[in-house]
């Protein structure tokens, strides 16, 4: 029951909803969390051309007694994306390894404005660029 004055759905993680019509009752629940003049935004995730599939990407970051290696493979079926993350972190203690596997929706810009119309939310406007550069749906509830 409780209401906000913004409702931030960033980095991508609206990508974790398996469906459109799973992501339009997220968007929906989102928007009734809003007060009058509330405002929801919604980064996207990747769209079905902006995924890579075999994308291997590795990253590292060290501190004083500790360093992280952190590599993804991508692998892309249909409109899913699947994410393979090892990690390796190395300290004092020794070495261990930590994987995890990430499953993402890859919607079109044609499922976000229909999953926002089919959640009632009202004007909608895109931004260009976003915090990722993938955009930002912007939505502001009625007064």
């Amino acid at each position: 029951g409780a209401r906000f004055d913004a409702v931030l759905c960033l980095f991508g993680v609206i990508g974790y909803m398996p469906s459109v019509a799973d992501m339009t009752r997220a968007i929906a629940t989102m928007y009734s969390h809003l007060v009058p003049g509330g405002v929801l935004l919604l980064e996207p995730w990747l769209s079905p051309g902006q995924a890579t599939h075999g994308r291997v990407r590795p990253l590292t970051a060290r501190r004083p007694g500790l360093e992280v290696q952190r590599m993804n493979y991508t692998r892309v079926s249909g409109n899913t994306l699947v994410i393979d993350i090892h990690y390796l972190i190395g300290d004092e203690r020794g070495v261990r390894h930590i994987q995890e596997i990430r499953t993402l929706r890859l919607f079109t810009e044609q499922e976000y404005r229909t999953a926002l119309r089919d959640a009632g939310v009202g004007d909608i406007s895109l931004e260009a660029y976003g915090p990722q550069g993938r955009g930002l749906y912007v939505v502001q509830r009625e007064a």
